[in-house]
């Protein structure tokens, strides 16, 4: 598993101008879909974006961490909602990308603990997009329910994602509910 990770993170690190039959792949592995020509894109001419990712699974960590470190996001990794309910506490975020299933606190724990703490601090809300394996009819209304302010099913589609967090990054603070 190791080499599989240490070979994942050297292929979606290349430059294209490096490894060209690269260039257009795709490739699931847990509950991801990474396509490597999405990963030179950006997110637009804005700053680098503070994105705070709550995911438990070290595969999923890292292609995630991958790819969006190449679109130029400033990223911060928890392992469960606990965590990410500290690091919001803690510091100012674009964006939390959320799995709904964590130990300790699950996700949707963690976005209402958010949520409610944005209302008794007087907040701005951050945009929080689940990120679930649960497809079935309702789920994504129990994640909005929960605080969520919008929803993803693994495995993820890196094009579906990056257009997603593009759409959420580009509201502006006050319609974002």
């Amino acid at each position: 598993a190791h080499e599989l990770a240490s070979a994942l993170g050297e292929a979606l690190s290349s430059r294209p101008d490096e490894v060209h039959e690269l260039d257009d792949f795709a490739l699931a592995i847990g509950d991801l879909d990474i396509e490597r020509s999405l990963a030179h894109e950006g997110l637009g001419e804005s700053p680098s974006r503070r994105v705070l990712l709550a995911e438990d699974n070290p595969v999923n960590q890292m292609v995630l961490r991958t790819l969006l470190e190449q679109v130029g996001v400033t990223l911060r990794v928890v392992e469960n909602g606990r965590e990410a309910v500290d690091a919001w506490a803690a510091g100012e975020w674009d964006l939390i990308l959320m799995d709904a299933q964590m130990p300790e606190m699950d996700g949707l724990e963690a976005a209402s603990a958010i949520r409610a703490a944005e209302v008794a601090d007087g907040r701005q809300r951050t945009p929080i997009i689940a990120l679930t394996a649960k497809a079935m009819k309702g789920d994504r209304e129990l994640c909005l329910e929960a605080g969520c302010s919008d929803y993803i099913t693994k495995p993820v589609n890196s094009a579906q994602l990056l257009a997603m967090i593009r759409e959420w990054l580009d509201k502006p603070a006050a319609s974002e509910s």
